[in-house]
Parts: structure tokens; sequence; C-alpha cells
């Protein structure tokens, strides 16, 4: 179904999305270099939860953009629907997860401007980042469970 007569592909749009998907690519790894870099050679920065929170948002927009890019396009690349299919889920989850360390650096930030103004408070604890791992993990399960138990193919269709 095609709401907007958009039929086919444009040459222009597919170049300007392999050329910008690979330039954010290489920013992502020059960013988790630096805050590697921060962490473990000369600390530049100091070593703060904020570094480890982008760090791992970094990590997860990488896997997303390399997932993205890689099965772009299932056609000119021969890809199996259960390739799609995979890749789907795990561009599912790889974005909950970024969604996720985006809203713990949200809380950490509130937590630093409105809670934490002269005190060191506790630091943000493994139970936080558990969770920014563990609710993306339960909805993909449950999206997947559903789908699959239904005999839908909600990740596998072209519609």
């Amino acid at each position: 179904m095609d709401l907007h007569d958009y039929i086919g592909k444009t040459l222009v749009l597919e170049v300007m999305t392999w050329v910008l998907l690979s330039l954010s690519i290489v920013c992502l790894f020059v960013t988790i270099a630096v805050l590697l870099y921060s962490r473990y050679g000369r600390p530049l920065l100091k070593n703060h939860p904020r570094n480890d929170l982008t760090l791992n948002l970094c990590v997860a927009l990488l896997v997303a953009n390399v997932l993205i890019l890689v099965t772009m396009d299932k056609h000119n690349l021969h890809l199996s629907e259960d390739v799609c299919t995979a890749s789907a889920i795990g561009l599912h989850y790889a974005l909950l997860v970024a969604f996720a360390w985006m809203a713990l650096e949200g809380l950490l930030l509130a937590k630093l401007v409105f809670i934490d103004i002269f005190a060191s408070g506790r630091e943000f604890a493994g139970l936080e980042r558990t969770g920014a791992l563990l609710v993306p993990a339960i909805i993909v399960g449950a999206t997947c469970g559903v789908n699959f138990g239904r005999g839908d193919h909600g990740y596998g269709n072209d519609a």
C-alpha cells in the first residue's frame, strides 16, 4: 500500500543514506575511542557515570547503524527472510537499548541538577544499567512471542 505515490527508489536517496550512515558509524567509532581512551588511557575527562552511559549509548547506536547499513537492501544483498527477521529483531532491541540509555542519561542529569546540587550521592548502580539492557529484552521477547505465537510475521512482512 503506497499512500504517497512513492514508487521505486531514487539513486540520490540511496547514496545519501549509504554516505551518511557510513559517516555516522565513523563518528560513533571516534566517540567510543575517545571515551575508552579517557577511561583507560590518560584521563582526559574525570571518570564520571555520564561517560559510561554515553559509551553504552554510542555502542547501541553503532550496532543499530551497522544493522541498518548491512541489511538495508535485501534484494541487492540476496538476504533470506530469516536474516531480515533476525535483523529486524536486533534493530528493535538495539534502538530500545539506545532509548533506555538516553533515559538513564536524563535521569542522571535530573539527579545531578535537582537532587545532588551540593552533595555527591550514590552513583548509578548496576540496577539501572541492568534495567537498560533487560527491559528492552523483555519488550522484544514479548513482541516476538506474540508475533510468532499468533503465526503473524510482524518482523518479516513486506507490507
